[in-house]
């Protein structure tokens, strides 16, 4: 395996005020493991602003194709999730998949650029921020761990699906795409508790938990079960092989009990390849 480096990347464009998006260009050649960006906001009267108060959205775009939309905040929390300490002045964003037991297992997915004779080659390379109104001013600087060159092949896709449940009940998610692997999906609540999450692919049941349970289990693994927060993990004991195949599958849905109304933001961690 390569010996990792660690360097500095270019500096962020764009104005850092409330409302404007700023854009981390990742030069080509390399392959990257993690983006580590030490920041600092603060508002009109220069007081610190937390990070889920300063950024909202977080966007990776490959060869002009958004592969990452997450809010801020759930980033920090996915982090957690997966065993890493709050953000505290310096976000992670992980192309591997952090905590695996194998680094074969953890590293596949990392953004090889640069390679000669790769199918997909990545030509552009960058990571978008939109900052909210508290924001007027701050400071970034962002750190790129990398490796030697390598084919991209495949990598992780974060996707958003939002949903409204007006009460208490069973609800179903039938309508996320399907073709690429799934690697996990996060069910964020805005209020209340998902009580109980089944999983069904082509009528046949593939999991069946209670949160208690879920999180039992995942504590028991490499995971920091987070409030406010149910997830599906293929990888939730540290080995990462298993992924939930969606290719070919003609009904997918989870069937989620929850105990009252709320927001719930399915983000989806796919594995696939860059669609051409």
């Amino acid at each position: 395996m390569p010996l990792k480096i660690t360097r500095r990347a270019p500096g962020w464009e764009g104005n850092i005020i409330g409302g404007s998006t700023i854009t981390l260009r990742i030069p080509i050649g390399l392959t990257t493991h993690q983006v580590y960006t030490e920041y600092a906001f603060v508002d009109a009267d220069s007081n610190p602003v937390a990070l889920a108060d300063a950024v909202d959205e977080i966007r990776v775009v490959l060869n002009g194709q958004p592969v990452w939309n997450i809010l801020a905040s759930e980033l920090d929390t996915k982090n957690q999730y997966e065993g890493r300490a709050a953000a505290a002045g310096i976000l992670t964003l992980d192309f591997d998949r952090y905590n695996m037991r194998s680094r074969p297992a953890e590293e596949f997915t990392s953004i090889g650029t640069g390679a000669q004779g790769d199918p997909t080659p990545i030509t552009t390379f960058v990571v978008e921020m939109t900052l909210k109104a508290g924001v007027q001013n701050g400071q970034l600087t962002s750190y790129l761990r990398q490796s030697e060159s390598r084919p991209l092949g495949l990598f992780k896709k974060l996707r958003r699906y939002p949903y409204q449940f007006s009460a208490a009940g069973t609800f179903d998610v039938a309508d996320l795409p399907k073709g690429d692997l799934i690697n996990a999906v996060y069910f964020f609540e805005s209020a209340n508790d998902i009580d109980r999450v089944v999983l069904e692919r082509d009528n046949f049941i593939m999991f069946d938990r209670t949160k208690e349970l879920n999180s039992r289990i995942q504590s028991d693994g490499v995971r920091t079960p987070q409030e406010n927060l149910f997830v599906y993990d293929t990888a939730e004991d540290g080995n990462g092989t298993d992924q939930l195949v969606t290719a070919g599958v003609n009904d997918l849905r989870f069937r989620l009990t929850v105990d009252g109304a709320m927001t719930c933001t399915a983000l989806v961690e796919y594995i696939g390849a860059l669609e051409r």
